[in-house]
């Protein structure tokens, strides 16, 4: 059994065993094959924050138009995958130092 939780996805096994016991015979659950089980854990995770997120979609739905509106499929792919900036090390030194710049103009020095 502890190996089962070993090779999840979830950081917390009793997350995990409370998801799994909500939606399926937990007996059963132990019997399969590993692979089967985790596959079964990423399913119920994906579930479950679907979910907790179509209220939201509906909520934002209204405020969309018809250039912006996203399938509720786009939308949680939208969330899954945020937009990640990358900088490169010069740039990043750049904004720090306007940064503390705006700090000693607002406070008279650091």
């Amino acid at each position: 059994m502890a190996i089962f939780f070993k090779f999840s996805t979830a950081n917390d096994v009793i997350a995990v065993e409370e998801l799994l016991l909500k939606k399926y015979d937990f007996n059963h659950v132990k019997k399969m094959p590993i692979i089967h089980g985790v596959k079964l854990i990423k399913y119920c995770f994906k579930k479950d924050l679907e979910e907790v997120m179509w209220p939201m979609y509906i909520s934002d739905r209204e405020k969309m138009t018809e250039d912006t509106f996203l399938t509720f499929n786009q939308y949680m792919e939208k969330l899954e995958k945020p937009k990640i900036e990358m900088k490169d090390s010069d740039e990043l030194l750049d904004e720090i130092d306007e940064i503390r710049k705006e700090m000693e103009d607002e406070d008279g020095g650091i």
